[in-house]
Formats: C-alpha cells, sequence, structure tokens
C-alpha cells in the first residue's frame, strides 16, 4: 500500500503542499496505490455537482474561447469554487494560458502533476488539462498521476448513475 510520503517523494512528479493537504490529509482520499501513466486527455472526465462532464464541456474548457458569456461563467465559478482553492481565480489562468502560449513551454508533471483517479476523473489539475487538450487534442496523452484510492459502494453507485445520465441522457436503462 502506497502513503502519501511515498507520492511526495517520487521524483517523476511534483504535488504542492496545498493539494497534498486538499487530497490526502485529514478525510481525504484512502490511497491503495498510483501509477505514472500516460492518458488521453479525452478520457478524462470532471464530476462538478451533480454530473460528470468531459472537460470540454466545463467552464474552465469553454473561458479558452473568450467570449463574454463564457468569461461571465468563469468568473462565477471563481465565486463559488476559488474559496477552496485559492490557486483558482482568473488571473492565475490568464497566467497559466500565456506561459502555455510560449514556445516550447508545456505542460511539465515536475512543475505540478494533473492527478486523476481509477476512473479517470480528475482531481487536480484541471486548468493545465483544458489547455492541454484545446492545444492537443482528445487523443493526445499527457503523463499523469493516477490514484487507485477505496471508495464506499454507495460513492461508487453514485458515479455510476452520473455517468449513465451523462452517456445515456434521461433514457438511460438504469436511470428511470
Amino acid at each position: 500500500m502506497k502513503t502519501v510520503l511515498d507520492l511526495k517523494n517520487d521524483g517523476r512528479f511534483y504535488i504542492d503542499d496545498f493539494n497534498t493537504e486538499r487530497l490526502f490529509g485529514h478525510n481525504g482520499l484512502d490511497i491503495i496505490s498510483y501509477s505514472f501513466v500516460e492518458f488521453p486527455l479525452g478520457s478524462i472526465y470532471m464530476e462538478m455537482e451533480e454530473r460528470i462532464l468531459r472537460l470540454n464541456e466545463t467552464v474552465v474548457y469553454k473561458y479558452l474561447d473568450k467570449n463574454n458569456d463564457s468569461e461571465s461563467q468563469y468568473m462565477d465559478y471563481c465565486d463559488k469554487y476559488g474559496k477552496k482553492n485559492p490557486h483558482r481565480n482568473r488571473d492565475a489562468f490568464d497566467s497559466l494560458i500565456n506561459d502555455f502560449s510560449v514556445d516550447n513551454n508545456d505542460y511539465d508533471p515536475l512543475k505540478g502533476v494533473i492527478i486523476v483517479n481509477q476512473y479517470g476523473f480528475l482531481l487536480d489539475g484541471q486548468h493545465r488539462a483544458c489547455l492541454l487538450l484545446k492545444k492537443y487534442g482528445p487523443k493526445k496523452k499527457i503523463p499523469v498521476l493516477k490514484i487507485k484510492a477505496r471508495m464506499s459502494v454507495r460513492r461508487k453507485l453514485g458515479l455510476l448513475f452520473k455517468y449513465a445520465k451523462m452517456i445515456f441522457g434521461k433514457k438511460s436503462p438504469i436511470i428511470q
């Protein structure tokens, strides 16, 4: 069984202290194992409130289009979720966008790894993943930290129902 210390000491990637505490601290994820793998951007999902979204359906991805609606929605998103993560604000994202637009300045797991769970749900790195998706498309594989963690049966079923609703809509055979 892997520990948070194993993650922090793994030289292939970097996780900052804020996200280490947020993801693995008191009442956080119970890690079974982890791997550092190539993962297609189009296979990364976000769980937002009662929905499961592909990255290109998120407010963060839509903000990259820079129209009035997407900017307004992103500001609402920052107001709602920025309290949980001080790095989640418009200035920080605009700075990241500028950093990624410079030639040869791209995603580097040694500066901050994108983290997914065993089902491909994003745990950290939404802004970076959205930038990469916009730049390279859904088939591009990127190195991610894939965490296998214990989940309750109730949590697994909740994700299953949300996923079925995303795939089948309200006509899902398992959602009545």
